[in-house]
């Protein structure tokens, strides 16, 4: 039987970046649905923000059906999950992610389900612990006690959810050890396909390699979401923002010449936090700050960048250092070595850094031109190989098959 003879749907935001998988089944022949669940305002949420042939108003194989919010779906649970399995109802195979993972147990157990994994909807959304977290603690008793009742039962039917999958598809083990353990703990003793990933499709993104750039100034730019104050309960969230800017602040002081981006991404208070630690070490006159934006503007900027950054901090490098290495650019990064050494070993090409000493040496290094040209190239042809989609891509397809065959067989 030939994949394409299967009709593919995709449930969730663009957290894990499914719309990659669903334009790769396309270009296979299958039949593909695709459910919006983020509202317009959720800009990085949408796919028209992340793929230049996606516009909006979407073509009529992607739907809108927003989520509207955790106590909506607790109480219309049965409305909203009726809309969407109606969308869904002729699917052969469905991926769920984000708050999709939420109704994922009220489909049919003969349709293959697979539940794309970001960080946050295990070590947050699946975890019980997390929950205190979520309560006001300035609020009445009655109104933390009802919210308590009410998360534990909206985590309950997450993890049923996610119980109820085929295969569950994480990032590479040992990058978050509290996503693996509730990853474990949740699906119990069930069999299921597990498939590690860590990919772009970059060519669906529209990059292209730019190389070194003749700027009269150094450009320095980050997108890093701001997370500098983090939970006790998960210190693989802290992204190390302010090791960042303390070591721009150091390789300022023997290097004026210059210009610092960085992007307004995550809560308020840790955004004052990083704009308070820009002026007491004195390179606030330096930072351009820019609004959130969308992919394509991110990367106008990146193409004038000469060195970028990803996180150096507990947590892991993502897309925002991918795009950047893509085009030929120097990234300056926590390269997890611990995880990512024991898969690619020495062909992992980030700047690897988890402190303002070695952020201020590399800086120094990416002064020349020609090392940055170097390590740029280097760069590209390493996500080439590893990162490209493709090869998770073709993963998925055999496993889907497979279980297309057995599930057929049983019925």
């Amino acid at each position: 039987m030939s994949i394409k003879e299967l009709k593919i749907g995709f449930i969730g935001n663009m957290n894990t970046m499914p719309m990659q998988y669903a334009l790769k089944f396309k270009e296979d022949g299958c039949d593909v649905k695709y459910i919006v669940e983020s509202s317009p305002d959720e800009m990085l949420m949408r796919p028209e923000i992340h793929y230049k042939n996606i516009d909006y108003p979407y073509p009529k194989w992607i739907k809108e059906i927003p989520f509207k919010n955790k106590l909506f779906n607790l109480l219309f649970n049965r409305h909203y999950t009726k809309e969407v399995r109606n969308e869904m109802k002729d699917c052969d195979v469905i991926f769920f992610n984000h708050y999709g993972h939420h109704l994922s147990g009220y489909f049919d157990n003969n349709v293959i389900k697979v539940a794309l994994f970001s960080g946050a909807d295990l070590d947050v959304t699946c975890n019980y612990e997390n929950i205190e977290n979520l309560i006001g603690k300035d609020e009445k008793f009655f109104i933390q006690k009802l919210k308590k009742i009410l998360l534990t039962l909206f985590t309950m039917r997450y993890r049923k959810g996610i119980k109820s999958c085929d295969i569950l598809s994480y990032f590479p083990i040992g990058m978050n050890p509290i996503g693996d353990k509730l990853q474990e703990e949740v699906m119990g003793d069930k069999k299921y396909i597990d498939i590690r990933r860590y990919d772009i499709n970059f060519k669906e993104i529209g990059l292209e390699y730019v190389g070194a750039t003749n700027n009269d100034k150094l450009v320095i730019v980050s997108a890093v979401r701001f997370l500098i104050k983090t939970s006790k309960e998960n210190a693989f969230e802290y992204k190390g923002n302010d090791l960042i800017i303390k070591g721009i602040a150091r390789f300022y002081e023997v290097n004026k010449n210059i210009e610092v981006h960085f992007v307004e991404k995550g809560s308020r208070e840790n955004i004052e936090i990083a704009k308070q630690l820009c002026k007491e070490y004195g390179i606030e006159d330096v930072v351009i700050w820019h609004k959130e934006m969308t992919l394509e503007n991110l990367l106008e900027l990146y193409k004038r960048g000469d060195v970028m950054f990803d996180q150096v901090g507990t947590h892991w490098s993502g897309a925002i250092g991918l795009y950047a290495q893509y085009m030929g650019k120097p990234v300056i990064a926590n390269a997890r070595l611990d995880v990512f050494g024991k898969i690619w070993g020495d062909d992992v090409k980030v700047l690897n850094a988890t402190s303002s000493d070695e952020i201020f040496k590399h800086l120094i290094a990416c002064q020349s031109k020609e090392f940055r040209e170097h390590i740029g190239k280097a760069s590209h042809e390493f996500v080439n190989k590893h990162v490209d989609s493709d090869v998770v891509y073709k993963k998925y397809r055999a496993a889907i098959l497979d279980l297309y065959h057995q599930k057929k067989l049983n019925r």
